[in-house]
């Protein structure tokens, strides 16, 4: 008994001080993110578009996090969802007017970043589909040369 008590103990303090392996994770970061985006531009330049387009739908496949939190997409510079992996149902929806929560034409900056800086980041504030609540995000946006689309990745920051 005392020592499944010692056990009760130890773990409640692993789960108050936030220690327990398994329980808490690390949110992606700039690197890992930009690292993919670069990853499925290479991939969009080397294949095409349409024989890019399975590949970033597979959740399995190599642009996917294992938590299936990080993937990219791909958006031409008329605001059109051209590879949307989550819901690919979604894709050929227009998004040019999508703002984010405080008003920022999220869309358009990305569009506008892509055409005059080539790639960059860019914040904004949306609702994060595993914790129900509105976060900051960040998302990497790469010009795909010579198309009127860039792909892009982001990740939920706190």
């Amino acid at each position: 008994m005392v020592k499944f008590g010692r056990f009760l103990v130890i773990t409640l303090m692993g789960l108050f001080l936030g220690v327990t392996p398994g329980l808490a994770k690390d949110p992606h970061s700039v690197e890992e993110v930009q690292a993919l985006v670069e990853k499925a531009h290479t991939l969009v330049v080397e294949k095409g578009i349409e024989d890019a387009k399975p590949l970033l739908h597979d959740k399995a496949g190599e642009f996917w996090s294992a938590d299936n939190e990080l993937y990219a997409f791909v958006i031409d510079y008329d605001g059109n969802w051209v590879i949307y992996p989550p819901k690919p149902a979604g894709e050929g929806q227009n998004l040019i007017n999508v703002k984010d929560v405080d008003g920022k034409a999220l869309v358009r900056e990305m569009i506008e970043l892509a055409k005059t800086q080539g790639s960059g980041w860019t914040e904004y504030r949306w609702m994060n589909p595993a914790t129900q609540k509105i976060q900051k995000k960040k998302t990497f946006v790469q010009a795909v040369d010579g198309q009127p689309y860039f792909v892009a990745a982001g990740f939920y920051m706190d």
